[in-house]
């Protein structure tokens, strides 16, 4: 996921620690880093399915503190089953 705070989370900026751990809803953040640039936050959340990722996405948007962004992150393992079924 990526993340850039709102005007909002730019005032409660000190709280940032607190909430940005927080893994509910089928999902669990496994690494946050906060980041100079277009985007504040990299987050790196694994999710039961697309279903709770979208759920535990929009629930981190809708506190108010960060505007979100999700990608789907494929690993070698899936790739590869994706790439064999190519003709």
């Amino acid at each position: 996921m990526l993340a850039q705070f709102t005007e909002e989370g730019i005032r409660i900026l000190k709280n940032s620690l607190q909430w940005a751990g927080q893994g509910d809803l089928g999902c669990v953040i496994e690494e946050i880093c906060w980041t100079p640039g277009q985007y504040d936050i990299v987050a790196i959340v694994d999710a039961k399915d697309d279903q709770a990722l979208t759920t535990f996405g929009l629930a981190w948007g809708s506190a108010g503190n960060v505007r979100m962004q999700t990608l789907r992150a494929i690993n070698k393992s899936e790739f590869g089953s994706i790439i064999g079924k190519l003709p």
